[in-house]
């Protein structure tokens, strides 16, 4: 058993998502346009390009300038391409469709400078389908980078994201995303970033053969009390950054994947064969309950239980800044009142003292937790 550490991460209060602007008007990066200046073919390919333009059918020799153009005018079930090129846009999906990329390094998502809070979602590729029918959203293929938000905001409990899937209700959904490359989100050393980010979705949901870094959190799985499961498998969160003293009041250590269950129910997370490596941190934590952000003085605690399962992932972590960081490989806490389930197997790798292997912090919580044929040592 560990020491208690300061509670991790943001928890966000979210307001009511405002009615994003789907159907007649669409407010992008370049200002207020109509979605219907350009009827659609038929077609269920759409192609976006920086040479495009939303006058345009969205063809393949006809592109449109924007993704949040095609989105809206797509029908379900369609595939959008998004050209080689940097585009700076942001993108909400609201319906089951596939939106990808030219690859890594090759179709570059830049969120600089749009407030999409404002629009009504949140992250630079949001995924928000409530509405419609359920079915399949995957996205891959891309580099996203330099989400933006407010002052205003953040101290509202909100962070700059790159992806996020945010509070899909839709039971019948599964979110599929691979092959990104997320990295540093705007004014990092004022604002604490994450890479991916899941808000108590009713979808399954998979991050998969992706990169995080430059990020404070690499993955925040957050909520998680209405029955979606999130899958997290063969990512390398590398050379993520400290939270600074502007952005969390004091120097906080990067985390690789954080499980913040603070929703009524359980969390339930697959959290298997990633890398964490190259920074000085927390590799895998999770929390089953959470007294922090907005669920501290008359909003908390907030009750929230954890299923965890952590197999096979590789660690190679520096040491905290001091020992009362107590970081640690994983790090699991079960706050009063709240059960965190676990089997932890296969694990391998190195932190550097004073950070824990696998930790169970000292709390009234209640802890089922195996743990199974794990080398992880000092270094």
């Amino acid at each position: 058993m560990g020491s208690a550490i300061p509670s991790m991460g943001r928890a966000r209060r979210r307001a009511a998502v405002l009615t994003s602007a789907v159907g007649a008007l669409v407010l992008g990066a370049g200002g207020i346009t109509s979605a219907h200046a350009a009827p659609l073919i038929g077609t269920t390919t759409l192609w976006v390009a920086t040479t495009g333009s939303d006058s345009n059918p969205c063809t393949k020799s006809q592109p449109c300038a924007r993704m949040q153009f095609a989105v809206d005018n797509a029908p379900v079930g369609s595939i959008i391409k998004v050209k080689a090129g940097t585009y700076n846009q942001t993108v909400n999906i609201t319906k089951p469709l596939t939106l990808s990329g030219a690859g890594v390094g090759k179709t570059i998502i830049d969120g600089s400078n749009i407030d999409t809070e404002a629009m009504g979602y949140f992250g630079v590729i949001s995924v928000e389908n409530n509405a419609g029918a359920g079915g399949h959203i995957n996205i891959h293929g891309m580099t996203v980078e330099n989400a933006f938000i407010t002052q205003a905001e953040y101290d509202d409990f909100a962070s700059p994201t790159d992806v996020i899937v945010y509070n899909d209700n839709n039971a019948g959904d599964t979110v599929t995303i691979s092959q990104m490359s997320l990295l540093a989100v705007q004014n990092s050393n004022t604002f604490a970033g994450v890479g991916f980010d899941t808000f108590n979705d009713a979808a399954n949901v998979s991050f998969t053969h992706s990169s995080v870094s430059g990020t404070f959190q690499g993955a925040l799985l957050e909520g998680g009390g209405i029955g979606g499961h999130v899958t997290v498998g063969n990512v390398n969160f590398n050379h993520l950054i400290n939270c600074s003293a502007t952005a969390c009041g004091s120097v906080f250590p990067a985390e690789g994947l954080f499980v913040l269950s603070d929703q009524p129910g359980t969390a339930v997370d697959t959290i298997n064969s990633n890398k964490f490596l190259a920074y000085a941190g927390f590799g895998i934590a999770a929390d089953a309950g959470y007294a922090g952000g907005n669920c501290s003085g008359s909003n908390g605690p907030c009750t929230g239980n954890v299923t965890l399962t952590a197999n096979y992932n590789a660690f190679a972590l520096g040491a905290c800044a001091s020992s009362s960081d107590s970081c640690a490989a994983i790090f699991m806490h079960a706050k009063p009142g709240n059960e965190l389930s676990a089997q932890i197997k296969g694990n391998t790798g190195t932190v550097h003292h004073p950070d824990g292997l696998i930790v169970e912090a000292a709390d009234t919580g209640v802890y089922n937790v195996t743990e199974i044929n794990n080398h992880i040592h000092f270094a």
